[in-house]
C-alpha cells in the first residue's frame, strides 16, 4: 500500500511514567502505522500499554508521564510536537476517541444532552438548535431509547452500558478522521454491542474513517479488524491480518491469548485455561523475552536475548525465537494440544438437591421503582417489576439481558443498597427485605458481599489498595493481629493476579482491568457464603478472566459458595452457570438450566441475545445473522402474560395462547 493510504503512523514510541517506586517503562519501542479506512484492532492484557499507546496519540498522558523518544505523525504532522493549544484542535474534531471508563469522563453535574452539544458548539460552531437535532438523532443512532426525555437526565440515571453509548455519541459528533476506541463495548450487553459494532462499520464506510479499537475480547477482534497488533509488557509482539492473528498465531501468547477464550462449546465442567504466572514489573523490565518466564514452550535463548521481529510473511511479523530457522516446529494446534491436556482436572461440581432443600436465597414478587420529576411530569420507572427466583447453595444463578434491564438493580436490591419498593427477600429462610437490627444487618452485609460493575465508582480513590481490601477483615474484626491482615492482603492479591507491590497504591494508579481485580478481592477477603457479581469479569482481559473464573469455581467447591451472576457475556454465563434467568425491562421472560437454555431457547428475546455472541473466528463474524426482537410481535391486550413452567425446571413469560406455541416447538 502506498505511504499516502497511511493516516496515521506511530515510530519506536517510548513512554514512562515516574512513580514513588521508580520509573515505569509503560510503552517500549512500538511501530505501527494506521491505513485511510482500515481498522488496527490492539490486544493484549490489561497494563500491556494499549491505553497509554492511544492517550499518547491523543495528547492526554498525565502528569507523570515522559515521552522518552518516537514520533507519532498524523497526515505526516508530528503530534508530540505540538503545544496543547495546537493539540485541542485536533482532538475531538480531527482525532476522537472513547474512553474505557464512561463515568470517570462525563461530567455528573451536567445533562446528558448538553455534554453532546458543547462538543458541537464548541468545535464546529454549531448553532445551538441544530446541535440539539443532531445530538437527538445521534442517541438514536448508539440506541437510546425515549431520547427527548433522556436528553434532559444526568449520567447517573443512566445504567453503565448506556452511559457508555453516551461517550461514543460524543466521540462521533464532529464527524472525526480517526476514532480511537479503548475498550468501548466492554460496559455494553451483547446485544446493544452487536448494534454498536455495526454502527461504527458502518460511519466507517459511509466516511472512510480509521479506527484504532483496543480491546481485550477477540470475539470483537473477530468482527471488526482487518488487522491486529499484540501487545504485551510494553512491546508489539505479533501483528497481522485478522485471519493470519486468528488461524495462524506464531506468538505464543497470542496462541495462550486465544486457549483462554470460553466459548458455547467449552465444557463447563473443565477448567478454563489461564496463563500462569502475571505480566512482568515494568518498573524493572526484563532482560530477554518479556514472555518466556510464563511459556511453557521457552528456550534458553529467551532469557537471555530480546528477539527480533521475525517476517512470517508480508503482512506477518512476531517477535519470537520460535521463528529462528534453528528452533523447533511448533504451531498452533501443537501448542493447544499441549497446554490443554488437563484431563481428569474439573471446574465445578454439580449439586443434586432435594425436595425439600430451602433455597439459601428466595426472592419473592420483587419490585424496585424509581420516580422522577414532579406533579404533571412525575414519572415512574419500573426497574424490576415483580420478579421471582431462588438460588440454591452451592449454585450459580445467571442473569443476562441488556444493559438497563434491571439485572443491577435486582443485586443491589437484595443486598439493601436500594429498598424495594415491594416483595420479600429471604436468606437462609430469614427475611432481609424489612427492618434488620444492627447486628442483624452487619452479618447480612459480611455474609452477601457484592462485586460492582464499575471499579473506579466503587473504590475510594483515598485509599490505598490494601486499606480496601483489608477493610472488610477490620469491621468484621476476622484478623487478630495487623500481620495476620496483611498477609491475607497479599495472598489475596496474588489470587487475582496482582502483586504484593500493588497493596500500598491507589485506584487511580491502575487500569481499568486491574482495578476490577481490587474489587472481586475485596469481596472474596471476608469468605462470603453468597457473592453478588455484577458484571466480575467484564474488564478484565481473557487470561485474567480464566484465572477469576476458575478461582470462583475453586471457592465454590470448596467453601459451597452461591453466586448470583449478572454478566453480559453470555458465553461466560453459560459456562459459569447452573441456571440461568434472562430479563428484558424489568420482567424475567425464561429461566432454565444452562445448557437446556442455550440448546433449546424458546422466548424470542433469548434467541436475539444468543445471535449475537461474538465469537473469536473471522469467518463466522463475517456471514453471522443478528435475530432481531420485536416486542410487539406479543399482543397483552387480551391475554395476561405470567411466568410458566413449560417443562420440568424451564419457565417462561408467556400469555396461554403463547405458551401453546411454544409447547409445540419442544
Amino acid at each position: 500500500m502506498k505511504k499516502e493510504d497511511t493516516v496515521l503512523e506511530v515510530d519506536d514510541l517510548y513512554v514512562t511514567f515516574n512513580t514513588y517506586e521508580g520509573k515505569l517503562h509503560a510503552v517500549r519501542g512500538i511501530s505501527f502505522d494506521l491505513k485511510r479506512g482500515e481498522t488496527l484492532a490492539i490486544v493484549g492484557e490489561s497494563g500491556s500499554g494499549k491505553s497509554v499507546t492511544a492517550k499518547t496519540i491523543m495528547g492526554l498522558l498525565e502528569k507523570n508521564a515522559t515521552i522518552e523518544r518516537g514520533k507519532v505523525l498524523y497526515n505526516e504532522m508530528d503530534l508530540l510536537e505540538l503545544t496543547d493549544h495546537e493539540m485541542s484542535d485536533i482532538r475531538g474534531s480531527q482525532i476522537s476517541m472513547i474512553f474505557q471508563d464512561p463515568l470517570s469522563f462525563l461530567n455528573p453535574v451536567m445533562k446528558i444532552g448538553k455534554q453532546i452539544t458543547e462538543t458541537l458548539v464548541l468545535k464546529q460552531n454549531v448553532p445551538k438548535k441544530e446541535a440539539k437535532e443532531r445530538a437527538l438523532k445521534l442517541m438514536e443512532a448508539v440506541g437510546i431509547d425515549q431520547v427527548e426525555r433522556r436528553y434532559n437526565q444526568y449520567p447517573f440515571q443512566f445504567s453503565g452500558g448506556m452511559r457508555q453509548r453516551i461517550i461514543i455519541a460524543i466521540a462521533l459528533a464532529c464527524n472525526p478522521e480517526i476514532l480511537i476506541c479503548d475498550e468501548p463495548t466492554t460496559a455494553l450487553d451483547v446485544t446493544v454491542q452487536a448494534k454498536i459494532l455495526e454502527l461504527i462499520k458502518q460511519i466507517q464506510k459511509d466516511r472512510n474513517l480509521s479506527v484504532i479499537f483496543i480491546t481485550h475480547d477477540l470475539g470483537v477482534v473477530a468482527n471488526v479488524a482487518d488487522r491486529v497488533a499484540v501487545m504485551y509488557a510494553g512491546k508489539i509482539v505479533e501483528y497481522g491480518t485478522v485471519d493470519e492473528i486468528f488461524k495462524d498465531p506464531r506468538h505464543p501468547y497470542t496462541m495462550s491469548l486465544l486457549c483462554a477464550i470460553p466459548d458455547l462449546e467449552t465444557d463447563p465442567n473443565a477448567r478454563l485455561y489461564a496463563i500462569p504466572g502475571a505480566p512482568p514489573n515494568l518498573l524493572y523490565p526484563p532482560k530477554g523475552d518479556a514472555f518466556a518466564p510464563r511459556n511453557k514452550f521457552a528456550m534458553r535463548i529467551d532469557l537471555e536475548e530480546e528477539p527480533p521481529m521475525f517476517k512470517v510473511s508480508d503482512t506477518h511479523y512476531a517477535a519470537t525465537w520460535l521463528l529462528h530457522e534453528e528452533a523447533p516446529t511448533i504451531d498452533f494446534e501443537y501448542f493447544r494440544s499441549k497446554i490443554l491436556d488437563k484431563e481428569g482436572e474439573t471446574a465445578r461440581q454439580r449439586r443434586n438437591y432435594t425436595e425439600d432443600e430451602r433455597p439459601i436465597l428466595e426472592v419473592k414478587n420483587l419490585k424496585q421503582y424509581f420516580t422522577s420529576g414532579f406533579g404533571k411530569k412525575k414519572l415512574v420507572v419500573k426497574a424490576v417489576d415483580d420478579i421471582s427466583f431462588d438460588i440454591y447453595k452451592g449454585e450459580t444463578f445467571g442473569l443476562v439481558g441488556e444493559s438497563g434491564c434491571g439485572k443491577t438493580t435486582t443485586g443491589r436490591s437484595i443486598i439493601r443498597i436500594y429498598e424495594p419498593t415491594d416483595g420479600e427477600v429471604y436468606f437462609k429462610g430469614k427475611l432481609i427485605s424489612g427492618n434488620l437490627t444492627k447486628e442483624d444487618r452487619k452479618e447480612i452485609t459480611r455474609s452477601i458481599q457484592m462485586i460492582f460493575q464499575d471499579p473506579i465508582a466503587s473504590l475510594n480513590p483515598r485509599m490505598t489498595v490494601k486499606e480496601i481490601i483489608g477493610e472488610g477483615l477490620r469491621i468484621n474484626k476476622l484478623c487478630s493481629t495487623e500481620e495476620e491482615l496483611m498477609q491475607r492482603v497479599y495472598d489475596m492479591l496474588e489470587i487475582v493476579g496482582l502483586r504484593k507491590e500493588h497493596a500500598n497504591r491507589y485506584p487511580h494508579e491502575f487500569s481499568g482491568g486491574q482495578r476490577q481485580r481490587i474489587g472481586v478481592a475485596r469481596a472474596l477477603i471476608v469468605n462470603p457464603e453468597l457473592i453478588i457479581a455484577d458484571e466480575p469479569v467484564s474488564a478484565l482481559d481473557v487470561s485474567i478472566q480464566a484465572q477469576v473464573l476458575n478461582l470462583l469455581n475453586d471457592l465454590k467447591n470448596e467453601l459451597d459458595l452461591t453466586l448470583l451472576f449478572i454478566a453480559h457475556d453470555l458465553s461466560v454465563v453459560k459456562y459459569f452457570s447452573d441456571r440461568i434467568g434472562v430479563m428484558y425491562y424489568g420482567k424475567l421472560v425464561e429461566i432454565a438450566d444452562s445448557d437446556e437454555l442455550y440448546n433449546n431457547p424458546l422466548h424470542p428475546y433469548t434467541k436475539s441475545l444468543l445471535s449475537a455472541i461474538p465469537v473469536p473466528d473471522p469467518d463466522y463474524e463475517r456471514t453471522r445473522q443478528h435475530i432481531h426482537y420485536d416486542p410487539s410481535m406479543h399482543d397483552y391486550s387480551k391475554e395476561k402474560p405470567e411466568m410458566v413452567e413449560i417443562k420440568e425446571g424451564h419457565f417462561i413469560y408467556a400469555s396461554p395462547s403463547e405458551v401453546e406455541e411454544y409447547k409445540k416447538n419442544l
